[in-house]
């Protein structure tokens, strides 16, 4: 039988503070988590929560399709996209089309947002005034592709192997310019503002992956790379220490 509600959010230190706005709102059995990925699954599948509440940025603007994946695996369980910051309107519609019932904006105020999280409570869906706008004029869903040229595909596997933009300039035989101007396309493409979100961004939507990576010793990257790609470097580190040791 599923019950209660599975809060998800990045911002570990708030997760006290949602969980209360939840049992103030009539919610029962609320529980919050930050894990991502094959932890998270492994949460739903144990709690088997009725509800699903993921804040819109969880995985940048990757989250409409990390939400369809999460409707493909769990299609019984009811998901709701909640805006706690600035998300762009004209993407938030795309959570719609890739399965979530319900879309709540905190910036729209906490009465506005109260009224939706009690709307859904009772098993309503509801979307975001500012939201439910947008829907209601356009004549189909806008194109949310993330298409990336071959060249970008290039520069942000590079990106995730820890090479500078002089590295990329002379592998790639193109001026520095050419560097710049392909990753603040690749920024733009996925509304991300730096590197490390950009990197984040291609490891949440798999189009960088485990056997992409050559695991280059640049610190910068290696803070941005998701645990396993971490736990990876450590591994490859002790077996070079066994090898010279040998």
């Amino acid at each position: 039988m599923r019950t209660g509600v599975l809060f998800i959010s990045r911002y570990t230190k708030l997760l006290p503070w949602y969980k209360s706005i939840f049992e103030e709102a009539g919610y029962r059995n609320v529980h919050v988590t930050d894990k991502d990925k094959d932890g998270l699954n492994m949460l739903i599948s144990e709690l088997k929560p009725q509800q699903i509440f993921m804040t819109s940025n969880f995985y940048s603007i990757g989250t409409p399709y990390m939400v369809g994946l999460l409707h493909k695996m769990f299609p019984k369980i009811n998901i709701t996209v909640a805006s706690m910051d600035e998300f762009p309107d004209e993407l938030a519609v795309w959570f719609l089309f890739h399965g979530a019932q319900s879309y709540v904006n905190f910036l729209d105020g906490f009465d506005e947002f109260r009224n939706g999280l009690r709307l859904i409570r009772y098993g309503e869906d509801y979307i975001a005034p500012a939201i439910k706008d947008i829907i209601d004029c356009l004549d189909e869903y806008p194109d949310c592709n993330l298409k990336v040229t071959k060249r970008q595909k290039e520069i942000l596997l590079m990106l995730c192997n820890g090479f500078t933009k002089k590295k990329m300039q002379s592998e790639l035989q193109i001026s520095e310019f050419t560097v710049h101007y392909h990753l603040k396309e690749l920024m733009s493409i996925f509304h991300v503002h730096s590197r490390e979100d950009l990197i984040k961004v291609a490891f949440c939507l798999d189009i960088i992956t485990k056997k992409n990576l050559c695991f280059h010793e640049n610190r910068e990257i290696i803070e941005a790379l998701p645990e396993w790609a971490r736990v990876q470097i450590k591994i490859n580190r002790e077996q070079r220490t066994v090898k010279r040791e040998k």
